[in-house]
């Protein structure tokens, strides 16, 4: 054979062995739960799926995605690593073509004309009881602290079991990022709180040769790592106390320094929630600064009886709380006379209720709270957001229409006939989906909330309660809260201090602040990355100027 005709032959052998070699190499899986976001224009949505693998392709699941829909199922097609899926359940369907390469998937998505690009990346699967073991406080550097935090949520039918819980963290400039798993001990978060990627953060916990979690390795991007310690400015302990019958199980952080110390309860939230709620970091920025904070799992979920759905709507729950200011009381290392209540929302009613009720509530912290009733807030709302929306005035008009008829029922309990037969005449109509009987599913007149509605009485309204607190008082604000809006609340909550004689009370408002006092940013929900500039500053502050702080 000539040297020309060889080598041709030899190049064309090489060539083959390449494709067959590339043919049979094996595709990397896609099986497992991805985090990730897309952008597209000015769009920012984050994106959580579960990619499946069966007889009859692989199957995609958007578990959630915000702004978005969850629950949508696709099928996806992998091959040579390429992969490609769409999603409907938008305005326009959204078309996905990326490569996967390993725990990595990113390409281009588009919708009617446009191009954006999406990043996806694999999680572990973790026990989320190894989580507990992270929660706590660790020092950068000197007055330098991260505190680590899990968050719950739980289903809403009792026994109000675990739907999902994931480990966060929260600096004291008040930034906040979802610590995504990628093993047992590694973990990454992203830009904002929501969205992971780009990877902007790994933490890596650290055990000593007992097992124990004594610190974490902090790295930036394009910052060299750094060790974190435990703190020991606080220390944690599991409490109990109780309400008559009710058995509550909590979680109490004490400041090291010695006592006694003021203290601060922190009410637990609206339906189903326990001691990892969206706040619990807050007792983590109330202890570091000196100040004792309990934070309890509601009436039946976590460790403590009863069933929050079976009790009175808010004075049940106010006698919680009270409950927990009694057991504080009650403590050496706690000062009787400076233990005051904390309430967010719509949960600022009942320590309302509960400081309306009693003389040892020594300071109350409201945030975002309501100066107008449930009924009102509800039918003001609905509205605003159908027309914020881009609905008809026929669509807005009949379902305010629909929504009194909600309201004068949950505080009648007469009516049901006629609210149920104009639900079944516009339970097809898109607004539907926005009131009370979809978004509780309120749909029985024996459901929870409409009984509990009407065990609440006229005396429970905002105003009226506030008229009776006489303690110091700090209400907070955010200015772009869409949810209990201050141009209608604010004012109605400074009446109600002001013509009930309260001698001590601060109203602050914060430019660019939502409901939960995040930054509200351009690119929506899924751009939240901290909490509005100067809220930690603002709370301690002005609580550290009222009580006893040792040192």
């Amino acid at each position: 054979m000539s040297r020309p005709v060889f080598l041709i032959v030899l190049l064309f052998t090489l060539l083959l062995g390449r494709v067959v070699l590339g043919a049979a190499q094996p595709q990397d899986s896609i099986d497992g739960e991805w985090v990730g976001a897309f952008e597209l224009g000015e769009d920012l949505v984050y994106v959580r799926v579960q990619f499946k693998t069966e007889a009859q392709g692989i199957k995609l699941t958007v578990i959630s995605m915000t702004p978005g829909t969850p629950g949508t199922v696709a099928d996806a097609r992998l091959e040579w690593n390429r992969i490609h899926f769409e999603l409907s359940g938008t305005p326009e369907k959204l078309v996905f073509e990326g490569e996967l390469q390993g725990n990595d998937v990113r390409g281009a998505v588009g919708r009617a004309g446009k191009r954006g690009t999406f990043q996806l990346v694999r999680t572990a699967q973790v026990d989320p009881k190894v989580y507990d073991q992270y929660a706590g406080a660790y020092e950068l550097e000197r007055d330098k602290i991260i505190f680590i935090r899990r968050r719950d949520v739980l289903k809403e039918d009792p026994p109000y079991s675990m739907a999902r819980s994931w480990l966060y963290y929260l600096d004291e400039s008040g930034r906040m990022g979802i610590l995504y798993p990628s093993s047992e001990t590694s973990f990454f978060s992203g830009p904002t709180y929501a969205v992971p990627v780009p990877v902007e953060l790994r933490v890596r916990f650290i055990r000593d040769r007992g097992g124990h979690v004594n610190g974490l390795v902090w790295h930036k991007s394009d910052l060299p790592e750094m060790f974190a310690k435990r703190s020991k400015l606080y220390r944690e302990e599991e409490v109990h106390f109780a309400n008559r019958d009710i058995a509550f199980a909590g979680r109490l952080l004490v400041p090291a320094t010695k006592g006694p110390h003021p203290a601060v309860v922190l009410a637990t939230g609206w339906r189903a929630t326990n001691r990892n709620s969206p706040l619990d970091a807050l007792a983590d920025v109330l202890a570091r600064h000196g100040i004792a904070a309990l934070v309890y799992d509601k009436r039946g979920t976590g460790a403590s009886g009863g069933d929050w759905r079976k009790s009175s709507f808010l004075r049940s729950l106010a006698d919680d709380v009270l409950a927990a200011l009694q057991y504080l009381r009650s403590r050496k290392d706690i000062n009787p006379g400076q233990v005051g209540v904390f309430g967010s929302s719509w949960t600022a009613v009942v320590t309302s209720l509960a400081a309306s009720r009693s003389k040892d509530v020594a300071f109350m912290i409201i945030v975002s709270a309501p100066g107008l009733s449930l009924g009102e807030r509800y039918l003001m709302g609905l509205e605003r957001y159908l027309r914020a929306n881009g609905f008809s005035e026929e669509d807005i008009r009949d379902a305010v229409a629909f929504a009194n008829l909600e309201v004068e029922f949950s505080r009648t309990g007469e009516g049901w006939e006629k609210l149920e037969a104009a639900a079944d005449r516009v339970r097809t109509r898109k607004w539907f989906s926005h009131t009370w009987t979809v978004t509780l599913g309120a749909g029985s007149k024996d459901h929870w909330f409409w009984r509990e509605q009407r065990r609440s009485s006229v005396d429970d309204h905002p105003v009226s309660l506030l008229k009776k607190v006489t303690c110091p008082v700090l209400a907070v604000y955010g200015e772009s809260d869409s949810l209990v809006p201050p141009a209608d609340n604010k004012a109605l909550v400074e009446k109600g201090l002001r013509e009930g004689g309260n001698k001590d009370y601060t109203i602050k408002m914060f430019p660019k602040g939502e409901h939960g006092l995040w930054q509200v940013e351009a690119s929506g929900a899924a751009g939240a990355k901290t909490y509005v500039s100067g809220y930690l500053e603002t709370m301690t502050e002005w609580l550290i100027k009222r009580v006893d702080v040792p040192r």
